[in-house]
């Protein structure tokens, strides 16, 4: 078993503090209200949310915002293997999302798609790809494996 100093272990504390801090300092002043929480909820720790796409879900690998430009990675497990996703746009003043994304199967052919994202107060963030609203979006894990 390997051990870690506790020098070493402290810097990479150091290091994640700093992430964090520039990732609400990212944050336009905009979104300081209340009405943002989901969002800077889902900004400082995305792997703790879960993807949802079809009724299937997976991990968000990251999710990183600078000035409105935000950019949301996942993975969706399916019955022919894994999905990547990325979301990529920008979030305007009242908390929506509008972009696009890139859904690449691991087989079948990757596909664009049109993206509208909220990010609700209660930690969830309501979807709609290509115009539908369906069961897609992000949720936290805790309210995923509550259920």
């Amino acid at each position: 078993m390997k051990r870690t100093s506790k020098r070493v272990f402290s810097n990479v504390v150091r290091g994640a503090v700093a992430a964090a801090a520039v990732t609400f300092a990212n944050v336009p002043a905009s979104f300081a209200d209340d009405q943002s929480f989901g969002l800077q909820n889902f900004l400082a720790h995305p792997a703790s949310f879960v993807a949802i796409s079809g009724g299937l879900t997976g991990p968000v690998t990251s999710a990183t915002m600078a000035n409105e430009m935000l950019a949301v990675q996942f993975v969706i497990p399916t019955h022919a293997g894994e999905t990547v996703g990325e979301y990529v746009g920008t979030v305007d003043v009242n908390g929506f999302f509008v972009g696009e994304g890139i859904l690449t199967p691991e087989h079948g052919e990757t596909r664009k798609v049109e993206i509208v994202m909220s990010f609700e107060d209660d930690g969830t963030v309501i979807a709609a790809v290509d115009g539908e609203i369906g069961a897609s979006g992000f949720m936290p894990t805790e309210m995923h494996y509550g259920f």
